[in-house]
């Protein structure tokens, strides 16, 4: 709100854009052009001015006790910094809209304002160009991970067509797993991506949020799967004859987290409730948990592949039809 409590014209343009990247279905007409939108070039000089300002404050001890994480300190300087240069990029493009309005930030070519506009500074312009290369980077890296990977036939039932019908699960090998699901959903809105980093064992799954009311049921039986097979590997770990420290520390850190569900109702079924792998955005995302025991992308695989087959031999209508 300004001096005199009226809500900035700019607002009104930004308003319908931020609430589809919130909910995840903001889509541009070619992936390649989400690089120069109105969100990704102030994600990315957001991202940029980050990354640049925590790697300086980490080497100092004032700041990081570590040179690895900051402390709170720390993240308050950088927080503090990248505020104050978003405001006065926001500032700029409300000036522009006071003058020309017509002016549209849903352009397909956002970065060219900044570019082109003296009042954005030479500071705040390198880190928008970093974030472009950032993001064009992304979607290089995720479409090479698409030559690789393995589709999987799954089966679900079709709210739309009232049938059973076969859809895909691409099971992708990534550096980023969270980064190629956000990626992916501006290439594919009908797949499931099941994305895998094997040096870090780490997973993200996620489905286009357009598809959510028709994938809804296949990823909450794939949560289930997957808890199914973490509460398997948990009991091992606990009934081991001669656990070594690194046994013994997990579970302690499992045993460290409060009770929750993997997602709501949850508890009905039983699975675990000490660091599930949950099932968030809506029913549209799985991730690791934090005491995932996953350890390989062959195991991965195997999880999803002994899954997909059931979704062919089995026309669930109950959350009961994987539990095993």
């Amino acid at each position: 709100m300004g001096e005199n409590q009226k809500l900035p014209e700019i607002a009104k343009d930004m308003a319908p854009i931020v609430n589809k990247v919130d909910y995840a279905i903001f889509r541009t007409k070619q992936p390649e052009e989400y690089a120069y939108s109105f969100p990704r070039c102030m994600r990315g000089i957001m991202n940029s001015i980050k990354m640049e300002k925590g790697n300086i404050l980490k080497n100092d001890p004032e700041y990081s006790s570590d040179k690895k994480w900051l402390n709170d300190k720390g993240k308050a300087i950088v927080e503090a910094e990248v505020n104050s240069e978003m405001l006065n990029i926001l500032d700029v493009i409300e000036e522009e809209k006071q003058k020309n309005p017509d002016f549209d930030i849903g352009m397909n070519n956002f970065n060219t304002f900044i570019e082109n506009n003296k009042k954005i500074s030479p500071y705040i312009k390198a880190h928008l160009e970093f974030g472009i290369k950032r993001a064009l980077k992304d979607q290089e890296e995720f479409e090479l991970s698409l030559k690789d990977a393995e589709r999987l036939k799954i089966k679900l039932f079709s709210n739309k067509t009232k049938k059973f019908e076969t859809k895909e699960m691409l099971i992708l090998n990534v550096y980023s797993p969270l980064k190629a699901t956000n990626v992916a959903y501006n290439t594919f809105q009908d797949k499931i991506i099941a994305a895998y980093n094997p040096d870090r064992n780490i997973f993200a799954i996620g489905i286009a949020a357009e598809s959510l009311k028709e994938f809804r049921p296949t990823m909450k039986q794939l949560c289930i799967k997957l808890n199914r097979v973490e509460e398997e590997k948990r009991k091992e770990l606990y009934c081991k004859e001669n656990k070594t420290i690194e046994d013994l520390d997990k579970i302690e850190k499992i045993e460290s987290y409060p009770d929750t569900e993997a997602f709501k109702g949850a508890s009905k079924l039983n699975l675990i409730s000490k660091a599930p792998i949950p099932l968030v955005g809506g029913g549209a995302l799985i991730v690791q948990s934090y005491c995932n025991s996953i350890n390989s992308f062959d195991e991965f695989k195997d999880i999803l592949r002994d899954f997909a087959k059931k979704t062919h031999s089995l026309e669930y209508s109950s959350d009961k039809s994987f539990e095993k």
